[in-house]
């Protein structure tokens, strides 16, 4: 694992399940690497957290992208050994993680905010396999947050008010906060924005 020890102590028992069998994933198609679509697979082969039953909500199932994963990369010639590396998309995804369960103002971060870290990252394998099946990334977040209970993050009223409703702005994907069109990332919860 290469993320900062704070991060990796806030796993719950459950993502550390997802984790460690997203490598083992990685490991039985031959790759020599941990990505965003590994942690997909890890998620629903973990079975039992939030994350799998979005997923398994959602009609995806861990064969199939088992399968499609095969489909898009291929499986690796040589079978691999020790810890598996994390690609830098993985450490941003996990990365991603932590800020949702922030927001969700949690200090543990679970299966559920894995897979909310997948959704941020658009252009991964996890988002690709998603697509695959049919399912979008948005339809994966809105799910997520309904079935933990929550719906958008609170913005406080002094962060509504950096722009006004008939000037242009750039919303953010995550949290909704119009910014100003100049900003890059989003004033209250930091996501790039488009």
């Amino acid at each position: 694992m290469n993320q900062p020890e704070d991060i990796r102590s806030r796993f719950t028992e459950r993502a550390k399940t997802a984790l460690q069998l997203a490598e083992q994933e990685a490991r039985n198609l031959g790759h020599a690497y941990v990505d965003p679509g590994h942690l997909l697979l890890g998620l629903l082969a973990e079975g039992q957290g939030i994350a799998a039953r979005v997923l398994r909500y959602l009609s995806i199932d861990l064969q199939k992208a088992q399968d499609t994963m095969v489909f898009i990369i291929g499986r690796g010639e040589q079978p691999t050994t020790g810890n598996l590396p994390w690609v830098p998309r993985l450490q941003k995804v996990i990365r991603h993680a932590a800020q949702e369960a922030d927001l969700l103002q949690k200090h543990f971060i679970g299966t559920e905010h894995l897979l909310l870290g997948l959704t941020t990252e658009h252009q991964g394998m996890a988002a690709a396999l998603l697509e695959a099946t049919g399912i979008q990334l948005e339809q994966v977040r809105k799910e997520t947050l309904a079935f933990i209970g929550s719906g958008q993050p609170v913005v406080p009223e002094e962060a509504k008010t950096l722009v006004k409703e008939d000037q242009p702005a750039k919303v953010c994907e995550r949290c909704g906060l119009r910014s100003p069109d100049y900003f890059q990332y989003c004033f209250w919860c930091g996501l790039k924005l488009s």
